[in-house]
């Protein structure tokens, strides 16, 4: 510490000596991942206590905060969508059912989103996340009007293949043009200068566009199987 290199040596020492700063170099290259990985795996084989830190580590732990935050949300959401679907439809139509079945278009075009991130080159990450819980409001609205719809038509008619044609031919149709407007609106982010926006755009135009999909194609199947069930 009475060297010429002593000034130098306070920068990585604590005032009572009793801890040092170790600074080490990344490859350029080396992803967030890797960077924070190797640099706990180094930590941890230190013989005395240590933390790896840094911007990189620092940051990637924000992320995976932020990213268990975003998933604990979304199943928080869609649990809480379910039961209050089972609880309306049981006080609507003495029916709780129907909001298990109301559920089952939603999964899937959740299902479907996750699986076409990777297509479109989007990775799953804090941001993204939160589009599942934007799709589950969305998926509910196209999902509740077709089940209603059908409801009535059945009650009406007792015949499924008769209610479904109308519900389609009718609400379907509906849907469908709020769907084009409102997935169009969204897409128009993808030109925006930010590609964090861009990305957010896209996924929620591909959501919205799912959530009709499935709404208009797999949720008949469903309520063709909740009559054979349950009438």
């Amino acid at each position: 510490m009475a060297s010429e290199s002593g000034d130098r040596a306070r920068e990585y020492l604590t005032e009572d000596r009793q801890a040092t700063k170790v600074v080490y170099q990344v490859k350029a290259s080396a992803s967030q991942k890797d960077v924070t990985e190797d640099a706990r795996t180094l930590a941890a084989d230190a013989r005395f206590d240590a933390t790896a830190t840094g911007d990189i580590v620092v940051f990637r732990a924000l992320t995976e905060a932020l990213m268990e935050s975003a998933v604990s949300s979304f199943l928080v959401a869609f649990g809480l969508s379910g039961v209050f679907l089972v609880v309306i439809f049981w006080l609507l139509e003495d029916r709780p059912s129907l909001g298990v079945v109301t559920m089952v278009p939603i999964t899937v075009a959740i299902v479907l989103l996750v699986g076409t991130m990777p297509a479109l080159g989007i990775a799953f990450n804090a941001l993204t996340a939160t589009i599942l819980s934007i799709s589950i409001g969305l998926g509910i609205d196209y999902s509740v009007h077709v089940v209603h719809r059908f409801v009535d038509e059945y009650d009406e008619c007792g015949d499924v293949h008769e209610a479904l044609l109308v519900t389609l031919g009718g609400t379907g149709g509906g849907i469908t043009a709020s769907v084009l407007t409102t997935s169009g609106s969204t897409l128009c982010m993808t030109i925006a200068v930010n590609p964090i926006l861009g990305e957010f755009g896209l996924l929620t135009g591909v959501s919205t566009l799912l959530s009709d999909i499935t709404a208009v194609a797999i949720l008949p199947l469903t309520l063709r199987g909740w009559v054979w069930l349950f009438e």
